[in-house]
C-alpha cells in the first residue's frame, strides 16, 4: 500500500482532474495545494477562499452526528476561534476562480432549491465543494471519487486513501524550500 503519490503519479492525477467539471476533481485538485483535513475541506464556505489576495482561510470543520435511536444524522459545523492563513498559488486561484463562477453555480442552484429541507439538518453555510444534491461533499463522496479517478490515471494497484494527498502536499511544499510550520499555526 502506498502512503503517498509520486511526483508523476500526482502530475498525471493532476491532468484528470483538471479535464473534468464535477466538485469532487476539484476538491481532490484544490486538497492536492493545501493540504486540508478533510473536515476542514468539507466545510469551506465561498467566503473563506480570497482569490484577489490568493489566500484561504481555515478553521471549521465539518462533522456529522448520528441518532441511536433514528435512521437520521445532523450535519455540525465546529468553529475554530482562531483561523489559518494559507496562500494559494497562482494557478490554484485561477483554478478555483473558474470552479467558483462556472462548474459550482448548477451545483449552488441545487442547494438553493433545497434550502428549506436542508436548513433542519445543516448549517446554512454557502458551501464550496457541494454534491449533486447541494449538500456539502463528504468523506465517502471524495474517497470513492479518488479511487475512480487513481484507476484512470494507473495507480489502482495501490489503494490511496484521501489522507494520502496532505501527505503529498506536506512532501512537496518541503522539497520546494517551504517551512510547513506557519501553515499549521493558527492565526498564522
Amino acid at each position: 500500500m502506498s502512503d503517498t503519490l509520486s511526483k508523476e503519479e500526482q502530475k498525471r492525477l493532476e491532468e484528470v482532474l483538471l479535464s473534468r467539471r464535477e466538485p469532487e476533481a476539484y476538491a481532490i485538485y484544490f486538497d492536492l495545494y493545501t493540504g486540508l483535513r478533510l473536515g476542514e475541506l468539507a466545510a469551506l464556505a465561498v467566503s473563506d477562499i480570497d482569490l484577489d489576495r490568493k489566500e484561504l482561510y481555515v478553521g471549521n470543520k465539518l462533522r456529522r452526528i448520528y441518532f441511536a435511536d433514528e435512521d437520521d444524522h445532523r450535519v455540525v459545523m465546529n468553529e475554530a476561534k482562531v483561523q489559518r492563513v494559507i496562500p494559494l498559488p497562482d494557478h490554484l486561484a485561477e483554478t478555483m476562480r473558474r470552479y467558483v463562477e462556472d462548474i459550482r453555480k448548477p451545483y449552488a442552484e441545487r442547494r438553493e432549491q433545497c434550502k428549506k429541507f436542508l436548513s433542519t439538518i445543516m448549517p446554512e453555510v454557502d458551501f464550496l465543494f457541494l454534491n449533486i444534491k447541494g449538500n456539502p461533499l463528504n468523506k465517502k463522496q471524495l474517497q470513492l471519487y479518488l479511487d475512480k479517478i487513481l484507476n484512470e490515471v494507473g495507480v489502482a494497484g495501490n489503494r490511496i486513501e484521501f489522507f494520502a494527498l496532505r501527505e503529498a502536499f506536506r512532501r512537496r511544499y518541503v522539497e520546494y524550500g517551504y517551512d510547513l510550520e506557519p501553515l499549521y499555526r493558527p492565526g498564522s
